[in-house]
């Protein structure tokens, strides 16, 4: 998709820049059910950098490239050691199944994660990346949280220290 194309996407959507990179647009909260619903768009080299929020959240492909989603598990690692399972878990959310992709991906409360286009994918050429982020209970900035490098390579000195700096945002 072309550059102006992405621009008409990203206004006609109404979508806003977020504090993690991308852009994003309620789409729909409502607090007595207790949950809510975004776009989320990132767009050529952007990143969704390290944060974490209270709730859990339920990401769905939409349109565009792949994405590679990065997870750090906090909770249960000692029950994940036992397993041989890493804190650092790497989803593909995309629409070819057929090829290892998911359609859809659920990340628990409390996990951090970080995000990226995949452009060298076949047919991932198209400069951009929607979703939607199905948050429970409902997404809001006082529970949602960036996270720094330094605290990152201090609480995870053991992961990969390059992943972990890539997707900082500071």
């Amino acid at each position: 998709m072309s550059q102006e194309n992405i621009a008409k996407l990203i206004s006609m959507l109404n979508m806003s820049q977020h504090p993690e990179g991308g852009y994003f647009v309620r789409s729909y909260s409502d607090d007595t059910v207790g949950i809510s619903s975004a776009y989320f768009l990132l767009a050529n080299n952007e990143i969704s950098h390290w944060h974490t929020i209270q709730s859990d959240e339920l990401l769905m492909f939409h349109s565009g490239d792949s994405l590679r989603i990065y997870v750090i598990s906090p909770n249960n690692i000692a029950e994940l050691a036992k397993a041989g399972l890493s804190e650092l878990h790497s989803y593909i959310l995309g629409s070819d199944v057929v090829a290892g992709q998911k359609p859809q991906i659920h990340i628990p409360a409390y996990s951090i994660l970080a995000m990226e286009r995949i452009s060298d994918c076949p047919n991932n050429q198209q400069g951009y990346s929607l979703i939607s982020c199905v948050v429970a209970p409902p997404f809001s900035f006082d529970r949602f949280r960036l996270c720094s490098y330094n605290e990152l390579k201090t609480k995870y000195s053991y992961l990969n220290q390059d992943i972990l700096k890539k997707f900082s945002s500071n």
